[in-house]
């Protein structure tokens, strides 16, 4: 199933697992609209009768928009299953995946806010003059980390190659934080409740 609304640039698809032709699809669209440069995608789970090891065979849902100045929203219920965003350049970001896991590529965002509630975050580039990240039990390992103001809490694991920014601070709960250069113009706090703090590149004023 393939929608497309009047903006000729926004596409929402809907695509079966190849063997789950007698499962359908695990997620039915409801609806696709755009105002306020936001597309808003919703969908609802589909239930079925089938065994929780045959559930895995459900469909994925894609979003195609254009990857500048549209905000972009992403909302899931617990257990939803894990998402991929490709890019968004100039607008703002916000995933709540309900515990599942989230991959970015490239995320230039005026502000972003990350909630995954246990799923892990891996991507390329997160950046934008402020950032949130939380995510429970679920590791974070990103490659760039950019903010003016920016934050990460997991109670996980943190593996992030670079830190930019003016107020950083970096929290784990009891396990490694690893930074491969952190550049802070004004303050970079990095708290691991126990566990190892590694940095091996250390620039910045405080």
């Amino acid at each position: 199933m393939t929608l497309k609304p009047e903006h000729p640039d926004i596409e929402c698809s809907q695509e079966h697992a190849p063997d789950a032709a007698a499962v359908a699809s695990g997620w039915k669209l409801q609806s696709l609209e755009e105002s306020d440069s936001t597309v808003t995608v919703d969908v609802t789970e589909v239930k079925t009768d089938l065994p929780h090891q045959q559930q895995s065979a459900f469909g994925r849902l894609t979003a195609f928009i254009p990857d500048k100045w549209i905000n972009v929203k992403l909302y899931s219920p617990e257990g939803a299953g894990s998402f991929k965003v490709g890019r968004v350049n100039e607008a703002d970001f916000e995933a709540c995946t309900g515990g599942g896991s989230l991959e970015v590529g490239s995320i230039k965002a005026g502000k972003a806010v990350i909630k995954t509630e246990g799923g892990s975050l891996k991507g390329r580039e997160l950046s934008a003059s402020e950032v949130r990240v939380e995510t429970r039990e679920g590791a974070v390992e990103l490659q760039r980390f950019v903010a003016l103001h920016g934050a990460i809490k997991s109670a996980s694991a943190v593996n992030v190659t670079v830190v930019y920014g003016e107020t950083v601070s970096v929290e784990s709960g009891g396990s490694t934080i690893s930074i491969g250069n952190l550049d802070c113009s004004t303050s970079a706090s990095l708290l691991s409740h126990g566990g190892h703090i590694t940095v091996n590149g250390l620039d910045g004023r405080n």
